[in-house]
């Protein structure tokens, strides 16, 4: 008999999986039909998966990558041999009125006697339960632990109890619905939560909150009201989401076609729901910020969206409460003079009484851009935000770096305010000096800093470095020409390879500058093709996350499987 030592090691994961499925009470017929599950997790068929295991080898030059890896699960046990590789797999989680939570892991069986006897030669025994023909018990003389299988039509069944069989479905694979899409996805069918476990849930984190929330003996009263009414928002928030979310699903992808990996997360409210409303809000729509998103840029972001009534209050309370925990830091400082204190205080007040003006206006809209060159001498970054009261700004911005020159506290700025028009922006510029130790940050970004500050009626803008107001000017004019087009609620790209390749030369620390030398070395085959791209999108009562990956770096994940590959045979 040959050893099979690959599922030995897969059995425990099995039966830890079954640890978060307890035991079902039997259920009547009519009952079980009813039983609805509240979390699904579907995993494509095993030619499905080999196909994406053979792209990623082929991009990481292991064309074989696909038949290797099938030849090390066939060389270990025959359990592969009897499972449908076209179809998908899954585990079930279903409520249950005694236990709460249990469910069932199902498989694509295509000859269940060969299936039994592959678990048997894999070193694990497979009996027939007492007094049952169609139900096996199995066990490990080892391990001390049990699962139990049945099966039904062309399904195996794995659960923790015989008892959860009772509430399998003939098609399990229905209920993790449609992997068409997706290698793998992840289901919270929240609209199935009976009201006992939602209220469990709530009470559990309610409890929580509660246990912390005891004032500090340095904490002010008006501090302590801030973090107690924070935490009251917080779970505000969890009761609204509880209660008014409908599903949640988290898919993974990698596409051939496109040659792009994906994740996707995708939310949807019960219709007519605050949740839903709100998500209704974030639609696409016209920014006045759309051209600082430049596709080329290390980094890049926009994004406009609407606020509803409560959002903009938790903005609020939590921008208070970040006040206050700013004070509290200010007054505990010992190297600040108590009228420098005040006027930190005051300062940092004034700004976010500014921005709260802003938030309350019920719309953000941004954009942003880090632009590179062949050095850290040639980044720059470029930002532009919609605010309530640009006048506001330009007068705050005004008094905080007349009081930095009066202060002074080693900075030698150079100010000139009003140094520049751009259409009806008004631009401030500062050169700060670079220390010249530590030397290596000095030769990496020059001598000095160029920073602009500019306003409007109802925005501000920044850009810094090379270049800064070319290209600040590039972008403005850029999304006056796109005022109209609609762009996403959210996108945001960045180029890893870039980011890591100015941040190596930044770095001081000798371990953080060998650790990112490591990295690059190791992502240098990506390429210019290093894109991790991030964009939010509106669906009816819903919102559609997705966290993309460019090609180069799915060159880089098939290198880690050729690796994993090559640790996996010397072990064996």
């Amino acid at each position: 008999m040959r050893m099979r030592s690959l599922f030995r090691a897969a059995l425990p994961i099995l039966f830890v999986l079954s640890l978060f499925l307890p035991t079902f009470s039997p259920a009547p017929a009519a009952a079980q039909e009813s039983v609805k599950p509240v979390l699904t997790v579907g995993i494509a068929g095993f030619d499905q998966i080999k196909q994406k295991v053979g792209y990623l080898g082929k991009l990481a030059n292991n064309p074989a990558l696909a038949e290797s890896l099938e030849l090390i699960l066939t060389s270990k046990t025959d359990v592969l041999d009897s499972l449908d590789r076209k179809r998908p797999a899954g585990v079930i989680v279903l409520p249950d009125p005694i236990t709460l939570i249990g469910g069932y892991i199902f498989l694509p069986v295509s000859d269940f006697d060969a299936f039994t006897k592959s678990l048997e030669s894999a070193g694990v025994t497979v009996e027939p339960l007492d007094g049952q023909e169609t139900v096996f018990q199995i066990s490990h003389p080892d391990k001390g632990m049990s699962l139990f299988l049945t099966q039904k039509g062309n399904w195996a069944y794995l659960a923790i109890s015989p008892t959860a069989f009772a509430l399998v479905a003939d098609e399990p694979d229905k209920l993790v619905g449609d992997l068409g899409d997706y290698t793998m996805a992840v289901q919270l069918l929240m609209k199935n939560l009976p009201e006992p476990l939602k209220n469990m849930l709530i009470g559990q984190v309610e409890v929580g909150l509660t246990l912390g929330l005891e004032q500090e003996s340095d904490e002010s009263d008006e501090q302590y009201a801030l973090r107690v009414q924070a935490a009251e928002n917080s779970v505000k928030q969890l009761k609204r989401f509880v209660n008014e979310l409908e599903t949640m699903m988290i898919g993974f992808q990698l596409n051939e076609k496109n040659e792009t990996a994906y994740f996707d997360f995708r939310a949807e409210a019960v219709s007519g729901t605050g949740l839903a409303k709100q998500w209704n809000l974030q639609k696409d729509g016209p920014s006045k910020f759309a051209g600082f998103y430049l596709p080329e840029a290390i980094l890049t972001g926009n994004v406009q969206a609407a606020l509803d009534d409560e959002s903009i209050e938790q903005f609020k309370n939590n921008m208070l409460l970040g006040v206050g925990q700013f004070n509290e830091g200010i007054d505990s400082n010992e190297e600040l003079s108590e009228e420098q204190k005040e006027k930190a205080k005051a300062f940092v007040g004034k700004t976010v009484d500014l921005w709260i003006g802003t938030i309350e206006t019920g719309k953000v809209d941004l954009g942003l851009a880090v632009q590179s060159g062949s050095s850290p001498k040639s980044l720059s970054l470029i930002a532009g935000a919609k605010v309530a009261d640009g006048a506001g700004f330009d007068k705050q911005f005004r008094e905080i770096i007349e009081v930095a020159q009066q202060e002074k506290n080693g900075l030698n700025l150079e100010v000139k305010f009003d140094a520049s028009k751009y259409g009806d922006i008004q631009f401030h510029q500062i050169i700060v000096p670079i220390p010249e130790e530590p030397a290596e940050l000095r030769a990496a970004l020059d001598e000095k800093l160029t920073i602009l500050v500019g306003t409007a009626s109802e925005a501000v803008y920044l850009a810094a470095g090379a270049d800064a107001q070319t290209r600040l000017e590039i972008a403005i004019a850029r999304s006056k020409e796109m005022a109209d087009e609609s762009v996403l609620s959210s996108r945001f790209s960045l180029a890893v390879v870039s980011l890591l390749q100015n941040a190596a030369q930044i770095v001081q620390k000798p371990e953080v500058k060998q650790s990112l030398a490591m990295s690059l070395a190791f992502l240098a085959q990506a390429g210019a093709e290093d894109r991790v791209v991030v964009t939010t999108q509106s669906i009816p009562d819903g919102t559609l996350q997705r966290i993309e990956m460019q090609k180069g770096l799915l060159r880089v994940l098939g290198t880690l499987a050729t690796m994993g590959q090559m640790f996996g045979a010397a072990g064996n």
